[in-house]
């Protein structure tokens, strides 16, 4: 990269000197050392929560084409994830966030293992186990589709969640909060993600383009409480902190468009449902690429 080509980038732009290590391992969850140090970075935020954005495609102008082939490659691992228009793609690094996510990953693991009985409950088995069982395993498909798992403890996954534009851009800043003020927290009050783009789409609000903007996210679901309460019965979890000794609800949830019936709980079985994926700490997520999409 030729230093004086900086001063054509802007004043937002800046080029980052980052210093890989010997032998140090990438992270799937990080971007490699020559797309960090590229110009064309934008630092946004403010002071105390800054992170940057670096546009990878824009309409038919696709300015990172390797990159583009990462986030390519990311959609179609979710359901539904082919077949849109895709308009424009950032690339999103923040490293407080990042180190905040890692940090909770390992906090996590070591919490687990020292108190399994508090921290990996299997209460779930109790009630219903059939039924629990099969949307656990649903779940659990996608951790073994990613190599980087080496323990079941602390899985790490991709999801989706849409929002809207601004909300999208200023959890980039803040980090996701507790449930979108315009949503039922139907399976706990948390922060929302699914692995269905459809679905993901569905919940996300066009800007005045008619856009519809969701993020790509890395997810740590830590031990995961099965649900399948519905959400208008007695037991119901809506607006209900994390059942104890798990940190994530999972839930399969009914693709029909009749009210009676989408969003809700479905039978065991159904793999023409959605699923959504119920954690409660800002830390148990990494938001890495914002998509705008024309259906």
């Amino acid at each position: 990269v030729e230093l004086e080509d900086i001063d054509n980038l802007g004043s937002k732009a800046k080029l980052r000197v980052i210093e890989p290590q010997e032998g140090a391992v990438t992270k799937p969850w990080s971007f490699d050392y020559g797309l960090k140090v590229t110009p064309g970075w934008e630092t946004k935020g403010y002071d105390q929560t800054p992170y940057m954005s670096l546009l990878l495609k824009e309409n038919d102008r696709i300015l990172f084409p390797k990159e583009m082939e990462v986030v390519e490659k990311l959609l179609k691992t979710f359901h539904n994830g082919e077949g849109y228009n895709i308009c424009k793609v950032y690339a999103i690094d923040s490293t407080r966030s990042q180190n905040d996510f890692e940090s909770y990953m390992s906090r996590l693991l070591n919490k687990q293992r020292a108190s399994p009985q508090l921290f990996c409950s299997t209460s779930w088995q109790e009630d219903r186990y059939d039924h629990r069982k099969w949307v656990l395993s649903c779940l659990e498909k996608k951790y073994s589709a990613y190599d980087w798992n080496t323990t079941t403890l602390t899985p790490v996954i991709t999801m989706l969640q849409g929002s809207k534009e601004d909300l999208v851009w200023s959890y980039c800043q803040t980090g996701y909060t507790a449930v979108d003020t315009e949503q039922t927290p139907r399976y706990g009050l948390g922060i929302y993600f699914t692995s269905d783009l459809k679905y993901a789409l569905n919940i996300s609000k066009p800007n005045h383009k008619g856009e519809k903007v969701i993020t790509i996210n890395y997810v740590v679901p830590g031990s995961v409480y099965p649900t399948i309460e519905h959400p208008n019965s007695e037991e119901s979890l809506a607006s209900k902190p994390c059942q104890k000794g798990y940190q994530s609800h999972y839930v399969r949830i009914s693709s029909d468009t009749h009210p009676s019936r989408f969003g809700f709980p479905v039978e065991k079985g159904r793999d023409d449902s959605f699923d959504e994926l119920v954690v409660f700490q800002e830390n148990q997520s990494l938001i890495k690429y914002i998509v705008y999409i024309k259906e």
